[in-house]
């Protein structure tokens, strides 16, 4: 494992020898949920469900009902959840389910630490518990908006689920928090789609006939590759996407938009027409070190905007300064939530903490 980390900052070392730029820093805009995420407090959280309840996620657990949420002495009635995940991560109500929770969904007005939803997911495919807090932390540190990632511990109906990651939900206060107007449509891609399919749109006050995202895939679409950059430039945050791709690349995220057009959202920002992909599904991260900088690409605008001189050129760049600024850091982050998680650990069954801890350490190599 040490070896195949040492590949991949090798690569990166090569090529700050050809561009030595560092970004300047990203300003991050404050809320009122930074203390939360900040200080990674890891909440107990007892969730009630009742025999109705139960039956609903047993026969349709894409849909809302109804829970109780118990945290300390603080109680939340009406709690709308569904169960969640895909193909590797997704539990029956009687295993590790992964839950969202939305406590606005019946109380209106009805938060949970400010947040209205939040995902908890259940980390199978992750044991180090580490993957989605260090990738969400490494997009919004190169200025890509996105969801907050921390720690709970759960119990469902008095059965101790151990560990999970708390995910921050993609609701108005997250678009808030990262624009100005957070009337623009917002997409969920939700499993395999690219902008060509219809996929779901979660919020917006935009055209209901994906007109905006059959725009983006015809300019994509434009044989000039000059002329088809200027045309992506104006319907798509095209300085964005190349961050996104590059930290994509850096991070393996095989299962992000460009390498396997799954766990993405798409934001058209009002002002400016313009859409901005935000990062999702971040559990699998930096298990092929050796790989090369330009991926095999399955997504439609990864490949449109790669494919070209300009493009690629850019890419490589790109690498070279997220490198720069955010990788020498990586380390400590990942040091300080170890630090956070082990009391949480030392309280869990000797098997899943000697996993968790185990594919902790392996993150220490991977990150240096």
């Amino acid at each position: 494992m040490r070896i195949q980390a040492i590949s991949l900052l090798l690569i990166c070392s090569m090529l700050l020898a050809f561009h030595p730029v560092l970004a300047a820093p990203v300003d991050k805009k404050p809320d009122m949920h930074d203390e939360f995420f900040a200080n990674h407090t890891i909440p107990r959280l007892r969730i009630q469900l009742d025999a109705e309840a139960l039956a609903a996620l047993r026969n349709k657990f894409r849909e809302y009902t109804k829970a109780t949420v118990t945290e300390g002495t603080n109680t939340w009635r009406e709690v709308g959840i569904h169960m969640k995940g895909q193909y590797g991560t997704f539990q029956g109500i009687d295993g590790r389910p992964s839950l969202t929770l939305n406590f606005d969904k019946y109380v209106k007005g009805q938060r949970f630490h400010g947040l209205e939803q939040l995902h908890l997911n259940n980390s199978a495919q992750d044991p180090s518990y580490l993957c989605e807090m260090m990738g969400r932390q490494l997009f919004e540190a190169a200025g890509i908006p996105a969801v907050r990632a921390s720690h709970a511990r759960v119990e469902l109906n008095g059965r101790d689920l151990g560990l999970f990651l708390l995910v921050e939900g993609y609701d108005k206060r997250f678009l808030r928090r990262h624009f100005e107007n957070r009337d623009g449509n917002l997409y969920d891609s939700e499993f395999r789609h690219d902008i060509t399919d219809p996929i779901k749109k979660s919020s917006g006050k935009g055209p209901d006939d994906h007109s905006d995202l059959r725009a983006l895939a015809a300019d994509a679409d434009e044989p000039n590759h000059t002329t088809r950059l200027a045309r992506l430039d104006k319907l798509l945050d095209l300085d964005r996407f190349y961050t996104t791709l590059a930290l994509e690349t850096l991070i393996r995220h095989h299962d992000g938009y460009a390498m396997g057009i799954n766990n993405y959202r798409v934001y058209f920002e009002p002002a400016s027409g313009r859409a901005v992909f935000l990062p999702h599904g971040m559990d699998q991260l930096f298990f092929e070190p050796r790989a090369g900088l330009l991926p095999d690409l399955q997504g439609l605008l990864a490949q449109a905007v790669l494919e070209t001189q300009a493009g690629c050129k850019e890419l490589r760049a790109r690498c070279v300064t997220l490198f720069t600024n955010l990788f020498p850091s990586l380390s400590n982050r990942v040091d300080t939530a170890r630090a956070k998680m082990r009391p949480m650990l030392a309280e869990l069954d000797a098997k899943t903490a000697r996993h968790a801890n185990e594919a902790g350490a392996t993150w220490i190599y991977r990150s240096r």
